[in-house]
């Protein structure tokens, strides 16, 4: 065997990217991989070598396992007639499973939702058109000589997609409307489909492909992954704080009820987001307010609001606030270029996989949910008490993965870091665009942070959207940005309040005092900090003003300014940590 045969099927953003609800998301990159999965399970089952991905288990290729396949296929094959032969049955079988998609989703819906009308003669057309499908291959011209072949190959694969085939529609879209994730491809839903609860909203409009996303996956229900929208998990901090709480609990629970039409007062369809307190109803109803309420038909809206509002008294009002993180390993190209045999490369995509497995847990525990993990790419919705906790400790993760495969392969490259991007958004954004500031919050990690950072975008429905970034370990006086955002939300909530609520917003005046110079200095003498400039001073003299002559304070409020330059970003901080201290409070059984 002496020829790199490399595949990419896609279009990756189609089917990640366009979405509405987290549902769009995850179903999206799950179809992804399965498709991927069965070129990978095909070439291995007609004798090419995998090398990515590269499955300890031939089991771990057949449908529906835990493994996430990317959407490159790398293998070795015999030579170039093979190449040719395998990229043949690869393109059969993912077209066909492609069809299946398409047939199983109307089967489906014919099946369960006889009022929603697809255009059958549309819809399969879209599918016949739908898809990318790229293969290359080129010889390894000698033993020791697998990175320059493997380099080639990913030029010929680059070159390829710059010259794909753009053809006509094969369907009529005059008149049509186009569909509502991405507005490229006519809808097939009718005019007036009706609405299905989690499924369809009213006015709603779906392509094929939007079609199997919300509609194949529940052929087997036991399977099927439960994604509502961004409200559940903006509620996680509140129930948690009230798990242990039995008259917290039968609020909730009243409250509920009175939500369930008269003839589905029963836990059916409970979810268990929190341990103790099932959630019957959609997770927006903790949120609407009275005229929403009556929207809701067969129940009574103003009893419901009555105990909605008895149920706020008593637990208070939960957080509206969540987060979408998107992250990814940074000099990945550095390392798989110091790669110099196929051994240590089919070694490289087992980490990768590793890695892939283990994030879930870790975002599970904290009360999150993965959208995508495929190897070093991931994207999940996290509660924003544990946010900023768990993208910590999926980056030691990444980091721990990769520092083995360095270390024991020797590789000529520096150990690949991880940055992500967090947005903290409100309940009601739209997805398309909480997806669009957690992208820019990774960017911005990966350009003003210089990679190895964490970046934060808080975008509240009033007000300017605020950014953050630092770097995750330590920089001078400056603690990691992990570290000084898990000090500062214990100040905020400690008893004795060691920082005001409105800090951040009272240090932005030293903007305006020093004419927007932002700049501060400050002399370190032992544990004593001194300002060195007139910003540094105006700053100093607002937190001597907050400590009231309180010795610890004092040493608290000084620990703070340890390491700071930019008066702006400091403030932002302030009040982006605020928000999650305030999390962090309810999720402990505080009020916020």
């Amino acid at each position: 065997m002496n020829t790199l045969l490399l595949i990419s099927v896609g279009p990756v953003q189609e089917f990640i990217a366009s979405a509405r609800k987290l549902r769009d998301l995850w179903i999206g990159s799950h179809l992804l991989s399965e498709l991927s999965k069965t070129v990978a399970r095909t070439l291995a089952g007609h004798g090419a070598e995998l090398i990515f991905p590269a499955p300890t288990d031939n089991s771990d290729l057949e449908k529906k396992s835990s493994l996430v396949v990317a959407n490159k296929i790398l293998a070795r094959v015999s030579d170039a007639a093979e190449a040719e032969r395998l990229q043949n049955l690869a393109r059969q079988s993912w077209r066909a499973h492609l069809d299946c998609l398409g047939v199983e989703t109307i089967a489906e819906i014919e099946k369960r939702f006889h009022k929603l009308d697809i255009n059958k003669t549309r819809f399969k057309a879209q599918v016949i058109d739908y898809g990318d499908f790229f293969a290359v291959w080129t010889e390894i011209e000698a033993p020791g000589k697998y990175r320059a072949a493997r380099a080639r190959v990913e030029q010929l694969l680059a070159a390829r997609k710059n010259l794909r085939e753009f053809m006509a529609p094969m369907w009529d879209g005059s008149g049509v409307p186009k569909n509502s994730l991405d507005g490229f491809r006519e809808c097939v839903t009718p005019e007036n489909a009706p609405d299905i609860r989690g499924l369809l909203k009213k006015n709603e409009k779906l392509d094929a492909m939007g079609c199997i996303k919300r509609f194949s996956d529940l052929t087997n229900p036991a399977e099927t992954k439960h994604f509502a929208d961004l409200a559940d998990v903006a509620l996680v901090p509140w129930l948690m704080g009230l798990e242990n709480k039995p008259e917290a609990r039968e609020l909730i629970s009243a409250f509920q009820q009175s939500l369930l039409p008269s003839d589905a007062k029963r836990n059916d369809n409970k979810r268990q987001i929190s341990k103790n307190i099932p959630l019957l109803v959609e997770a927006e109803c903790f949120f609407a307010p009275l005229e929403k309420l009556q929207e809701i038909n067969g129940i009574d809206p103003e009893k419901a609001w009555q105990l909605r509002s008895r149920m706020v008294k008593a637990c208070g009002e939960p957080s509206h606030y969540s987060v979408i993180m998107v992250g990814d390993g940074d000099h990945m190209g550095k390392m798989i270029d110091a790669i110099t045999s196929m051994e240590i490369h089919k070694t490289f995509s087992r980490k990768l996989s590793e890695f892939a497995r283990e994030v879930e847990p870790i975002i599970r525990e904290a009360g999150g949910s993965l959208i995508y993990a495929g190897g070093d790419d991931v994207m999940a919705y996290l509660p924003l008490h544990q946010a900023i906790s768990c993208a910590d400790a999926i980056r030691k993760k990444f980091h721990d993965v990769m520092k083995a495969l360095h270390d024991k392969e020797k590789l000529d490259c520096e150990v690949p870091t991880f940055s992500a991007g967090l947005a903290i958004v409100h309940h009601s954004c739209p997805l398309d665009q909480a997806l669009d500031l957690a992208r820019k919050a990774e960017k911005l990690a990966k350009t003003k942070g210089q990679r190895n950072a964490l970046a934060l975008i808080q975008s509240k429905r009033s007000g300017s959207e605020l950014k953050i970034c630092g770097k995750w370990d330590a920089d001078g006086y400056l603690p990691g940005i992990a570290e000084r955002i898990a000090s500062t939300v214990a100040m905020y909530n400690e008893d004795n309040a060691v920082l005001p609520s409105r800090l951040g917003y009272e240090l932005r005046r030293v903007l305006v005092e020093t004419g927007g110079n932002g700049e501060m200095k400050f002399k370190y003498e032992g544990a004593v900090i001194k300002p060195d400039n007139a910003t540094a001073a105006l700053v100093k003299r607002i937190f001597d003003h907050k400590n009231d002559g309180n010795t610890t304070k004092n040493v608290k409020l000084s620990t703070l300014l340890s390491g700071r330059s930019d008066v702006a970003q400091f403030a932002d901080e302030l009040v982006i940590v605020r928000q999650v201290a305030e999390a962090v409070s309810l999720a402990q059984g505080g009020e916020r």
